[in-house]
């Protein structure tokens, strides 16, 4: 299973689909949506307030989520609980406390999310007398790729807090279905061998995002010296295609230029690959044995 989609996502999309509040599971509840061997579910939650007048806030949180007792689906489970208490504002204090049980119940992570979200804004609008203001908040976790030997989720975030104030985030997280292990850069790229990775990046970002056709290059299109780039703060991304590197909005480019992005082909980068990352996304390899 591959699904792909736009990284930056539109807040116009949230308008007409968060009017009322509401819970909303897989319509086939018992038919499995399997994924090479993992059993996912889904949740959709929407709700919106408004508070000091005019001000409102609409929220729509949706996840794909594992329901299995195998260590790769505990570790899918503890990095969407990650994604949904750390996902606004203040990254030092989680929006809810993650147990066990609460990990194991995304159902109700996703409505704790929302819920704190929407608690915020509420907080804000009633410090803004005489403000007419509208927040948005569309959240998404998903899975992008699935391979026998690991499974790729996306995290997506859109946040629209009024004016010219909003943004979005993409981060990314590779799994390995032997043992749960999620790829970092620590895990994926061997020291040593990371000049020479980033030295390929910057290269595939010229060719791939900073293009004419793009109205970018890279002469323009920096906020950093092409000599200062490193590796991205967004995690290794893998798929059918090789190592997907994004670059978030602002770290190396102006907010016009949105994400940057490019892929390397595995078999460019097989040699710089960790034991750990090879046993992963080239278990057939024989370098991994």
């Amino acid at each position: 299973m591959k699904k792909k989609g736009t990284f930056v996502l539109a807040a116009a999309i949230l308008i007409s689909s968060m009017i009322s509040c509401g819970v909303k599971k897989n319509d086939r509840p018992d038919e499995e949506i399997s994924s090479n061997g993992m059993v996912l579910d889904s949740v959709e939650i929407y709700d919106s307030i408004t508070a000091n007048g005019s001000c409102k806030a609409l929220c729509k949180i949706s996840v794909m989520y594992p329901t299995g007792d195998n260590t790769v689906d505990d570790s899918v489970r503890a990095w969407i609980a990650d994604r949904l208490a750390y996902s606004y504002k203040d990254n030092s204090t989680p929006s809810f406390t993650i147990t066990k049980e609460m990990q194991n119940n995304v159902p109700e992570m996703a409505k704790l999310a929302c819920d704190s979200l929407l608690n915020s804004s509420r907080r804000d609008f009633n410090s803004m007398k005489g403000f007419s203001i509208n927040y948005t908040f569309d959240y998404s976790i998903d899975t992008v790729y699935t391979a026998p030997s690991y499974i790729t989720y996306c995290f997506n975030s859109y946040c629209y807090l009024g004016g010219a104030h909003g943004g979005s985030m993409f981060q990314p997280a590779t799994f390995s279905k032997a043992d749960g292990t999620m790829l970092t850069w620590d895990n994926t790229i061997k020291r040593d061998d990371e000049p020479a990775v980033i030295a390929m990046i910057k290269r595939e970002l010229a060719k791939q995002f900073f293009t004419p056709e793009s109205g970018w290059t890279m002469d323009d299109g920096l906020l950093v010296s092409p000599d200062s780039i490193k590796l991205p703060v967004t995690p290794p991304l893998f798929d059918a295609e090789g190592l997907v590197v994004t670059y978030q909005q602002y770290e190396i480019s102006p907010y016009a230029a949105g994400m940057p992005s490019c892929v390397l082909p595995l078999d460019s980068i097989a040699s710089s690959l960790t034991p750990t990352a090879k046993a992963t996304v080239m278990p057939d390899d024989a370098s991994t044995r």
